[in-house]
């Protein structure tokens, strides 16, 4: 019976590891080769297709800010274009600071 057990067959022991082993690095190497290839899609997605998107929030944000329109149709409130509203605030300002020409002065 001694004999049976001392009769290990090393050189199909030998093959299995290295097979095994070889099996293991090519596991790791498609896995790496997976999140690489995964890794280039998300940084195309996400970071050189990003301009596009933020040229595209730029043009609507500039359409609202040069477009005539309603915000609040029960309370009257209407969105100006900013050119105009900035002439207004400018022409308002301006008013204020002028002295009356009545020759009353303002009480603070």
């Amino acid at each position: 019976m001694a004999s049976e057990r001392d009769d290990l067959n090393v050189s199909k022991i030998a093959v299995a590891g290295i097979v095994g082993s070889l099996l293991v690095i090519a596991a790791i190497l498609g896995a790496e080769l997976l999140y690489n290839v995964h890794m280039e899609r998300q940084i195309e997605r996400k970071v050189l297709a990003a301009p596009s998107r933020s040229a595209e929030v730029l043009a609507d944000q500039r359409a609202k800010l040069e477009e005539l329109r309603p915000l609040d149709r029960e309370k009257g409130i209407i969105a100006i274009p900013i050119e105009r509203a900035i002439e207004l605030v400018v022409k308002e300002s301006a008013a204020s600071k002028e002295p009356r020409k009545s020759g009353s002065q303002e009480t603070p």
